[in-house]
């Protein structure tokens, strides 16, 4: 499982570079947005401690919109939260140590080891 697990890092690490950086191209062109939050807060969710990400959520404008970004999402129990994770490969939830792929990750995992059923869960 390693040199899957590690392939599913990687890809993700890209998709969060490239979402982070779409984010900047918004917030230089038109500012923090509603689009602009839903990309930082994605990042955050895929890759919490990645460092540009760090480094855009240190200006606290930024900070804010991912926060009300969240919250938004987070509305009626999380029940438009599949919106913000279905791009991502895994979900980091800092707050319960947790890290759970996605659907579209344990399918391509199941259909690669031949498998009919994998639940994967890891804890941080």
């Amino acid at each position: 499982m390693k040199p899957r697990i590690e392939r599913i890092f990687r890809k993700q690490k890209n998709f969060v570079a490239n979402i982070l950086a779409e984010a900047e191209k918004i917030l230089e062109e038109h500012g923090p947005t509603p689009e602009a939050g839903v990309h930082i807060f994605r990042a955050y969710r895929g890759l919490p401690k990645n460092n540009k990400l760090m480094k855009v959520i240190s200006e606290a404008s930024y900070k804010k919109l991912m926060q009300d970004t969240e919250l938004e999402y987070l509305r009626e129990k999380a029940k438009n939260m599949h919106i913000i994770d279905e791009e991502l490969y895994f979900v980091i939830d800092e707050k319960n140590n947790s890290i759970e792929l996605t659907e579209k990750v344990v399918k391509n995992l199941r259909r690669e080891a031949g498998w009919k059923k994998i639940s994967l869960c890891f804890l941080i």
